[in-house]
């Protein structure tokens, strides 16, 4: 079972006439605030789904060496284990560690164990000795400084709190009125999902004049405002102004639909939701409202750690720019290896000797340096604050609950999600957060993530230099 929050960057202003000015009503779907726009409060943040981003390298990170994702890969292994920051210190534990690592992979070399285990170590010693929620432990970097773990945001009491609710909500639904996951055999029901009774463009109503709904009067005011206009062809193609020239590429925003999301306001201590969370009654279902406030309180934190990770990348653990090879019978003298025969033809002879130099040459894999050296902190303006950025706009969150449902038989194993990036270009998704927060009889399962690399970047090799 599992929560999954979307936070947006997109939001509603008031014009100086008092007009309600929305991507899609009263602006183009593909509207991007510029800086003399009221609502601008910086660039938006890369998406994998804009063309803009992927044409001018915004989406991409910068690529790795498998030997680092090998070593990242030990690196979450490990700090999910229970107590892992106090069991990395004892020099026999992490010595146990270090061999588990070498006999994982043929390509786990010393080096990189040693690395890891020192990376740990410093990680380690960022956690508080007492962590409480004044003091909480950091949470992990699994990829990248994209993606975030913890298992310290949310308390086992707010888990049993969420796990009651949800019991309830489910049980409140009938069977006729539940909602399976198109494709999933009936495995996966969408308990909240945002494409349930979406937005859709000439039929849904906006509030006209500024005006918005709340938690107390959204239901009442069901039916009322202006109907959202179905948007002209040339708003659903992305446009953006980049260094003196036009980007105009056909992409992925719907001229059919979006997701609604719920405004957040989170001006005070607690994050506080003000409006109508798609497909979840705002009365009847308060604990919840109360409970996914707090599950946004614990994910603005690690929202800040990952936004902070896309626009200030850290530093490689193996720095690779080129092939270098040791032996390198290329750089030897004529002299050396294969002579010509006599009367053999020249280019069989050319063929003959490069086969021998591939056979010959020794690939030098790159390692990581040593010692490990902590990289050093972001600077404060290069870091990603939503309260203090977005404390007086507040934020936009679409929520989702899912439950995967087993069942002995035919329905006994779930293949997982198909590989996607959350939403359309509508809803401007920056950020998820994912909360596992029930399981039970179930084999040991995993999340598993993709990433658009920059294809571009400058790497040295000669023709024939490959594996």
């Amino acid at each position: 079972m599992a929560t999954t929050i979307g936070l947006s960057t997109s939001s509603a202003v008031t014009s100086n006439e008092g007009a309600t000015l929305l991507p899609g009503f009263g602006r183009p779907v593909n509207y991007v605030p510029k800086k003399v726009d009221l609502d601008y409060v910086g660039d938006l943040f890369p998406n994998a789904l804009s063309a803009a981003d992927i044409e001018n390298g915004r989406a991409a990170r910068s690529m790795i060496t498998l030997r680092e994702t090998s070593m990242l890969q030990f690196m979450n292994s490990v700090t999910d284990k229970p107590d892992w920051h106090r069991k990395v210190k004892d020099d026999e534990i992490a010595k146990k560690w270090k061999e588990e690592a070498l006999a994982s992979t043929a390509d786990f070399t010393e080096t990189m164990a040693k690395h890891c285990i020192q990376e740990l170590r410093h990680l380690a010693s960022l956690v508080p000795p007492n962590p409480s929620p004044s003091t909480p432990q950091p949470p992990i970097v699994v990829y990248n400084g994209d993606v975030i773990k913890s298992d310290h945001a949310l308390s086992p009491a707010f888990q049993s709190r969420l796990q009651t609710a949800v019991r309830a909500f489910e049980a409140s639904i009938p069977e006729r009125l539940r909602d399976w996951h198109p494709g999933s055999d009936g495995k996966v029901w969408d308990l909240v999902h945002p494409s349930l009774f979406p937005l859709v463009y000439g039929k849904t109503r906006v509030l006209e004049g500024g005006e918005r709904t709340t938690l107390e009067d959204c239901v009442e005011r069901s039916g009322q405002g202006r109907e959202v206009p179905v948007p002209e062809s040339e708003d659903i193609v992305e446009v953006r102004e980049e260094q003196r020239w036009y980007i105009c590429k056909a992409t992925p925003f719907s001229a059919k639909f979006q997701w609604l999301p719920c405004d957040v306001d989170i001006s005070g201590t607690k994050a506080k939701i003000t409006s109508y969370i798609n497909n979840l009654h705002s009365a009847k279902e308060e604990p919840l409202y109360a409970l996914i406030e707090e599950l946004v309180d614990a994910s603005i934190p690690l929202w800040d750690a990952t936004l902070t990770g896309l626009r200030t990348p850290p530093p490689h653990r193996i720095v690779y720019e080129g092939t270098e090879y040791d032996p390198d019978p290329a750089s030897w003298p004529d002299e050396a290896g294969p002579q010509m025969d006599e009367g053999e033809d020249e280019d069989d002879y050319w063929d003959r000797r490069q086969e021998w130099i591939e056979a010959t040459r020794v690939l030098v894999m790159p390692e990581p340096t040593l010692p490990f050296v902590p990289p050093k902190e972001v600077e404060e303006s290069k870091r990603v604050d939503l309260r203090k950025n977005y404390g007086e706009r507040g934020l936009q969150v679409i929520v989702k609950l899912a439950n995967i449902q087993l069942t002995p038989g035919e329905k006994s194993k779930y293949e997982g999600g198909s590989w996607h990036v959350e939403g359309q270009l509508n809803e401007h998704i920056v950020a998820t957060s994912l909360y596992y927060y029930d399981s039970e009889n179930i084999t040991p399962s995993t999340l598993a993530f993709r990433q658009q690399v920059d294809a571009n970047e400058p790497m040295y090799y000669e023709q024939g230099c490959h594996l």
